[in-house]
């Protein structure tokens, strides 16, 4: 399978996707949220990405009534639904650009549970002294 490798250091310089939307209460929900912190960043910066290359997608990111929360949780109702326990990084992340092109498209209800993800974020200096 292929793995994708997202790093701060090869990652352009933006403002993180959850600090775009109009919908998050505040930029640091990523350690109030379902699923793993490690996994609503690899998503997150994969949108970032995409919005920087794709200017097709760029305005579907951008979008009122979405937000990374909501995208997170139907990626796991979405997961759920399949029955199946282990995807490749591009069937989860077709499942977020699905969610963000969408704008009639059932969530589904909140999911408490913990995601495993096999890539490795590199923090910053500033985000190393935060969580400290």
């Amino acid at each position: 399978m292929d793995r994708v490798l997202r790093t701060r250091q090869n990652k352009p310089k933006s403002l993180p996707i959850w600090a775009h939307q109009s919908n998050s209460r505040n930029p640091k929900i990523l350690s109030n949220m379902k699923g793993t912190e490690h996994f609503t960043r690899t998503i997150a910066e994969y949108l970032n990405q995409r919005a920087m290359t794709d200017p097709l997608f760029a305005p579907n990111l951008m979008k009122a009534n979405k937000n990374i929360e909501e995208c997170i949780t139907y990626i796991l109702n979405e997961v759920q639904k399949s029955g199946c326990n282990g995807f490749d990084d591009d069937e989860i992340f077709s499942m977020a650009v699905h969610y963000y092109d969408e704008d009639d498209i059932e969530v589904g209800k909140a999911i408490s549970c913990q995601v495993a993800v096999n890539h490795i974020v590199e923090l910053t200096e500033e985000e190393k002294a935060e969580a400290r």
